[in-house]
């Protein structure tokens, strides 16, 4: 099955480099790698177009808006997705590969590692915890690491949610997906390590800001 690696991306020119070369160190390559530049003003579509990735301009800013651009772009059966400030290890599309060999598996994700930040963790722990608790259930999808069958991105596109501010992303999808009795699977062993900057650089938003946005948007998203 042909695998699309899709990496959403604004201002990442310190980052992308390592990010795309983990994506070429695999024991199992992707078919294609596509960079979404959000309205980059520095040299982020160029090194991605450098490493050999397929770059797709997508002006509305947002995350929700980029992510979607690259899975609308991508040409593989699964479709995987990491971020700009993370690394995947060697494995990691070998594993995704043989996590969907199991047809009734419409998506994938596991745990985001923060490197040398290992305290990041227990945060982003409570957040998943509180997710699946809160939403009663639902297996919840980690932006950095994740993976879906272009099928079930066909069926949930235009339920998905664009307000950034209002939402996670992630979490929205992982929702939506639910809702329409799509299969997900979480995999402790599928790691990807990432750098747990917005703990580090921006406390608030991230001990604040994100809890809050959890609840508005599981409030919105009640049946």
């Amino acid at each position: 099955m042909r695998i699309s690696v899709v990496i959403p991306a604004f201002n990442e020119e310190k980052n992308i480099a390592a990010c795309l070369r983990s994506i070429l160190d695999q024991k199992r390559p992707a078919e294609e790698i596509v960079v979404v530049d959000n309205n980059s003003t520095d040299r982020t579509a160029e090194i991605a177009r450098g490493l050999g990735a397929r770059v797709v301009k997508k002006s509305e800013k947002g995350i929700a808006h980029a992510r979607n651009a690259g899975f609308d772009s991508a040409t593989g059966e699964i479709i995987a997705r990491t971020d700009a400030d993370s690394r995947v290890p060697r494995d990691w599309i070998m594993r995704i590969g043989n996590i969907f060999a199991d047809s009734s598996i419409d998506a994938v994700s596991g745990p985001g590692i923060f490197d040398n930040h290992r305290w990041t963790l227990i945060p982003f722990r409570l957040y998943t915890w509180a997710f699946i608790f809160l939403s009663g259930g639902v297996t919840p999808m980690v932006g950095p690491n994740m993976a879906i069958r272009r099928s079930a991105w066909e069926r949930v596109r235009k339920e998905v949610c664009l307000h950034d501010r209002e939402m996670h992303e992630d979490l929205d999808l992982a929702l939506h997906l639910h809702r329409m009795g799509a299969k997900v699977h979480y995999n402790p062993q599928l790691q990807v390590h990432t750098s747990g900057r917005r703990a580090l650089h921006n406390p608030y938003s991230f001990f604040m800001t994100y809890p809050l946005r959890l609840l508005k948007m599981l409030y919105a998203h009640r049946r």
